[in-house]
Parts: structure tokens; sequence; C-alpha cells
């Protein structure tokens, strides 16, 4: 004898009902694997951030120790030492202005130095000139730091001045007076210190 097929038994069942278990979760460690590598990438971005800083604070903190370095060159009249002194600071304005952007007092120190040192008589003219047209870029880099504090401001009306730009280092002057404590008078003399 023969029997029938049961025709709930002959059935194919969902097609979800086919798929293992074990792949549906299997998304999970995908997604935890993908949150991971985006965490990793995230702290990388910001190693190198912080990475970026350092090196600014390490090329004003060589900036400043080659001032000093320039000042005791001067003090003991030494042209060449006062020359290459000056090259290296130079070259750590340069570094200083590209990596630590955001720091408005360094910028405001270094605009400073360099444009002391764009005054100096002993220095070669042309070197004078590219001191002066990088303190005025770092005092620039300084406002743009720190726009509602009137020393940037007034450093770029300084560094204006000394290469000669003296309607823009009027209107620097003057907005710096505007951003000054009240009862604060502001000196617009090239070679003054802040």
């Amino acid at each position: 004898m023969q029997t029938k097929a049961n025709p709930q038994k002959l059935r194919k069942p969902p097609a979800t009902a086919m798929v293992p278990e074990e792949s549906q979760g299997s998304l999970q460690p995908l997604v935890v694997r993908a949150c991971a590598v985006a965490s990793l990438a995230l702290l990388a971005a910001l190693g190198l951030s912080v990475v970026r800083e350092l090196r600014g604070e390490l090329a004003f903190a060589r900036l400043l120790r080659l001032r000093q370095l320039v000042t005791d060159a001067e003090a003991s009249g030494d042209g060449t030492r006062v020359l290459r002194a000056v090259q290296n600071s130079s070259a750590e304005a340069e570094l200083v202005m590209l990596f630590a952007r955001g720091n408005a007092d360094a910028l405001r120190t270094t605009a400073a130095a360099c444009r002391t040192w764009s005054a100096s008589k002993h220095l070669d003219p042309l070197l004078r000139l590219r001191l002066g047209e990088k303190a005025v870029t770092a005092a620039a880099l300084a406002v743009r730091a720190a726009p509602s504090d009137y020393e940037p401001w007034l450093q770029l009306s300084r560094a204006l001045a000394s290469i000669g730009l003296w309607e823009q280092a009027q209107a620097c002057l003057q907005r710096a007076q505007d951003l000054a404590p009240v009862g604060k008078l502001l000196r617009a003399n090239a070679l003054d210190s802040v």
C-alpha cells in the first residue's frame, strides 16, 4: 500500500528559515571591526594634529633661544655670529609660522623678533627685507589667531610700518587702539616693542 504524501510535509520552509543562525549574527563582528578601524583613523588624525602643534612649539622654543644668541653675538660685536644666528632664527620663524598658526603669542613674539632684526644695520639689506616681510606675515597670522586681542594688531601695525606701508600700519594701529583697554595709549613707532 502506498501512502499519500502529507502536503504540509512537502511544503518548502520560508526563505528566512533557510539561513543558518550563525550567518545572521556575522554582521555584528563586521560592524565592530568597522568602528574599530574608524576609531583608529580618528586617533591617528588627532595624533598628527598634536605632532604638528608640538613641532610649532619646539620651533618657537628654538627661536627664543636663538634670539638670545643674537643678542649675545651683537654684544660681542661678532658680525659673523650675528648673521648665522639671525639666519637660523629666520628658518625657525618659518617653522613657527607653518606649525604654530593657532598660537597668537608665539606668532606675535616671532613678528617682534623679525621686525627688530630687520632694523639691524649689521645685516645684508636683502636679508633685512625678508625679515621685515616675515614680521608682517607672522603678525598677520597672530591677528588671525586672536582677532579680538589688541597686541597682535599693534604688532602688525609696527611690522607694516617697518617696511614702509604707513597707511595700512595706521589702520591696524587704529584697530589696536579700538581693542585696547580704556585709557591705554598705544605708540605707532615701528621700532618700539610691545
